[in-house]
């Protein structure tokens, strides 16, 4: 009884790690919030639109190139859980390091954003 408990942890236990490290991929967090628009193996562009409330999970990023369509307030909480406030403009554009982040539009309205996230 004891040993079929322990395997059964054990199992359970390899489950939600391999769940937890499969789910890092934006577009497997938040598939309703990310496309893919083309992705090869030097690029993998992300067509992301989040609405007023929307919350995308933890996620990460590859080093990457953020464009802006349509900005607005943001939320992003990095994996010590510390928040930092955003206002994304219309039309930035920022070279962004590897990052692994939560984010959250705060705003009214829908951002919009391609991020080119880049494999080599």
């Amino acid at each position: 009884m004891k040993t079929s408990i322990a395997i059964s942890a054990v199992l359970g236990a390899g489950l939600l790690l391999g769940a937890t490290a499969s789910a890092q991929d934006p577009v497997k967090v938040a598939a309703a919030m990310n496309k893919v628009l083309l992705e090869n193996d030097r690029v993998r562009v992300l067509d992301s639109v989040l609405k007023a409330n929307d919350q995308m999970p933890m996620h990460q990023h590859p080093d990457n190139i953020l464009y802006v369509v349509k900005g607005g307030k943001t939320r992003f909480v990095d994996l010590s859980g510390t928040p930092t406030d955003r206002e994304l403009k219309d039309n930035q554009c920022a070279m962004r390091p590897a990052e692994t982040h939560a984010v959250q539009n705060t705003g009214t309205t829908d951002i919009h954003v391609l991020t080119i996230e880049l494999k080599k």
